[in-house]
């Protein structure tokens, strides 16, 4: 029985002994990276990375215009039911702008016109739920997607300022004699063709803005409300027909955009419909 015993012992001793002599054969053959093999590696994940970041940003800039596309319908849907209630008149940019209306009962003279803008209004009767100022809203049909967040502007922040997708101006009003008139959906000719509410930009806070005059190209430079090309320098447009469609021009600010009549010509055949 002992000799058994040291024998097993024996064998496990040399059983031991190959390994560890196994092990160290193996850790002398093998060597660590060099600097260079480092770099080479380092290298090819830099260039790798660089090959799918741009088509990683490409989807991301494509889902928000698909997502800012959906918005602007549903924000034609929501403009078109209020015209349906209301006569057939076109909701303009800013109710109390246009007819000194303060639908929304906002108690601040100087917030009057930002606090009755459309989506504020479309918000108060009850259309939409997007509550201006509340903390609670994160998010907006009113608001494009790219500009959520943008200059850490919150979803809440847009809504209150009226920052917010942009209305036509030369359809948020008729002016003869002085004063301020709506227009009919009756009175749009060309609904296809015709821009009612799109992408906008006010250069001052660098995101969107509710109301868009059309200056001409002589003052671009002090140009504060335009169409602006949020999508990779395309802007989604939404038409009177209810249909939206995306625009690309060589430059994101569509100055003297040409579905929007010039905003310093009232006299001109493009600016009033009925002539």
């Amino acid at each position: 029985m002992k000799k058994t015993t040291n024998r097993v012992l024996h064998m496990g001793k040399i059983h031991n002994e190959r390994s560890s002599s196994a092990v160290q054969r193996k850790c002398e053959t093998g060597h660590d990276f060099t600097l260079i093999e480092l770099l080479v590696v380092i290298a090819i994940i830099a260039i790798l990375a660089g090959m799918l970041l741009p088509a990683l940003n490409a989807a991301k800039q494509k889902a928000h215009a698909v997502n800012c596309t959906g918005k602007l319908r549903q924000v034609g849907n929501l403009t078109r039911n209020y015209s349906d209630d209301y006569k057939e008149y076109v909701l303009p940019a800013s109710l109390y702008y246009t007819l000194q209306t303060n639908v929304t009962q906002s108690t601040s003279n100087s917030e009057k016109a930002v606090q009755n803008d459309y989506a504020w209004v479309l918000w108060y009767l009850g259309y939409c739920k997007d509550r201006p100022g509340s903390a609670k809203t994160t998010t907006s049909v009113f608001t494009c997607p790219v500009t959520e967040g943008k200059n850490g502007k919150k979803v809440s922040g847009l809504l209150y300022n009226g920052w917010v997708y942009g209305v036509n101006l030369a359809w948020s009003f008729k002016e003869r004699g002085g004063d301020k008139y709506l227009w009919k959906h009756g009175q749009v000719k060309n609904a296809s063709t015709t821009l009612y509410i799109a992408d906008s930009r006010n250069k001052d806070s660098e995101t969107s803005a509710s109301g868009m005059p059309n200056y001409s190209v002589h003052y671009i430079k002090n140009q504060s409300n335009a169409v602006f090309g949020w999508h990779q320098q395309t802007a989604n447009v939404l038409f009177f027909d209810g249909h939206v469609g995306a625009v690309k021009a060589a430059t994101p600010l569509y100055n003297g955009f040409y579905m929007t009549p010039p905003f310093n010509d009232p006299d001109g055949g493009s600016w009033w419909p009925d002539k």
